[in-house]
């Protein structure tokens, strides 16, 4: 896809929240960008394939994020600090229900349909790090730091040890928990209003309103969703994609209230799932169990829908996807490097290191589809606007290169790359 098409594929995902077909996101993109659409339809299905960003409803037919959780309700159940202060911190409270392009101040909060007033909170950066935990504990300090240019300026100061204090964004709750007579254990359903802009209703639940019979189909729903995650996905890219997918294949009954709060259900109820170390990144998986390490440059665990281009590399056991090609190609745009067929042979050259044998077709399909991408880009391509990615993804594509023939090496001796 180009620059153009890329961006109406997403601008798609996010604006619709009904069932769609690959026919209604293609006729889209076309209207926004009607030329280089030869291979439109394979690349589409690929990337949402690929990175997940809708759920599969049927063969051919998705239904959005926005889609499956703007209809959902969720819990948030605000902490003795928030009461004794009168506000709320949004954090990670909206996870997996808030679209993911925006950070948590950047979300509205309403009640009995009037917008909740923003305030700012002081304090030491760990005093609010547990509102962020989800997002992964190692990225809170990112997430406040992104709060207000004070915050990140407070942190790039010393790299190596915490602020003294910062300032985050949250709602001045004073009013509605005094006019409510709001006490500790009384919760707030969520209603998302929409989901693309990441505007949120709120209506308050007495403590004993629901009861415990009701709270604990909801807790054992959640953890068999999460079991069933775990087994599905694994760690997956991210927490966050964790979470939004144990909702997405898991018990219907997560999907209802009454519920717990997501994070009390996390770090307080749940005796079955914990944070696990996954690298220098954390993840949520079975308490008192590591994350078995995943051959993701083993053949065998790639994909199975894989793209013909895809299949060839896979073959030689190079599991790399059409988007990563896309890097290489925009890379070589980017250095300066040969153009025609000296620039496809340089980034085959790249992709398929010098100790695999290519046959004959594959090297002249690789060629043809590589040529035609080649073409695409170039056309729409800028290296000043590509300044800034473009140093960054030149060393990660070495880095690439160099990690693929590796692995080809070690797999040609017989060892397990993993």
């Amino acid at each position: 896809m180009t620059a153009n098409q890329e961006e109406a594929f997403f601008n798609f995902l996010d604006s619709v929240s009904d069932v769609f077909e690959l026919d209604d996101i293609v006729d889209y993109i076309k209207g926004i960008e009607p030329r280089w659409t030869n291979r439109l339809i394979t690349d589409v299905e690929a990337f949402i394939n690929i990175k997940g960003l809708a759920y599969p409803i049927e063969a051919g037919r998705w239904i959005t994020r926005r889609g499956f959780f703007e209809p959902l309700s969720f819990v948030i159940n605000p902490t003795r600090l928030e009461l004794a202060n009168g506000i709320l911190i949004p954090g990670h409270r909206c996870i997996p229900f808030a679209n993911t392009n925006l950070l948590p101040h950047e979300y509205n909060f309403f009640w009995q349909d009037s917008p909740i007033p923003f305030t700012s909170t002081e304090g030491p950066p760990e005093e609010f790090y547990p509102y962020y935990s989800i997002f992964g504990e190692e990225y809170a300090p990112q997430y406040i730091a992104r709060e207000n240019d004070e915050n990140e300026e407070a942190f790039n100061k010393d790299p190596y040890d915490d602020p003294p204090e910062v300032s985050v964004k949250t709602l001045d709750m004073r009013n509605i928990y005094r006019e409510t007579a709001f006490v500790p254990g009384d919760r707030f359903i969520v209603r998302t209003l929409n989901w693309k802009i990441g505007n949120f209703m709120l209506e308050k639940v007495d403590r004993n309103a629901w009861s415990e019979k009701e709270l604990q189909a909801w807790f054992i729903a959640a953890d068999k969703s999460f079991e069933k995650c775990f087994d599905e996905l694994g760690p997956a890219s991210c927490t966050e994609e964790q979470i939004a997918y144990a909702y997405w294949c898991g018990e219907a009954r997560m999907r209802e209230v009454p519920a717990h709060a997501l994070e009390d259900y996390l770090y307080e109820k749940t005796d079955r799932i914990e944070t696990v170390a996954y690298g220098i990144e954390s993840r949520f998986w079975y308490a008192g169990r590591e994350i078995p390490d995943r051959k993701d440059l083993d053949v065998d665990n790639t994909r199975p829908d894989k793209t013909p281009v895809e299949e060839i590399l896979a073959r030689l056991k190079i599991p790399v996807s059409e988007y990563l090609i896309h890097s290489y190609i925009r890379d070589s745009l980017y250095r300066g490097d040969s153009i025609g067929i000296a620039a496809v042979e340089g980034i085959i050259g790249r992709l398929v290191p010098a100790c695999v044998e290519l046959g004959v077709q594959d090297k002249t399909i690789l060629v043809e589809y590589i040529k035609s991408v080649l073409e695409e880009i170039q056309e729409f391509y800028s290296p000043f606007a590509d300044k800034n990615m473009g140093s960054t993804r030149s060393r990660a594509g070495e880095l690439h290169t160099a990690v693929i023939d590796l692995a080809v090496r070690l797999n040609k001796g017989g060892i397990n790359a993993s």
